[in-house]
């Protein structure tokens, strides 16, 4: 069995747990309403804020990696 690497990273970035991860920087009701509406199109939580021009202070693509979560 061999993973297929490039299809993990397209799931994992659709998960909306990484959206736990902003809820420190943007609060917890803009985060909720991030990923309520990631869900509602099936869209990315990158996605969204960029859909939002919502401005992030830090690097985005890190507050929104999973490994992070550990």
């Amino acid at each position: 069995i061999k993973a297929n690497v490039d299809q993990i990273d397209k799931d994992l970035e659709k998960m909306l747990m990484v959206v736990t991860n902003l809820s420190s920087v943007i609060g917890y009701d803009k985060a909720s309403e991030i990923a309520q509406k990631a869900y509602r199109e099936g869209k990315s939580i990158k996605e969204v804020i960029k859909e939002l021009n919502l401005e992030i202070k830090g690097n985005i693509d890190e507050l929104l990696d999973p490994r992070k979560m550990v």
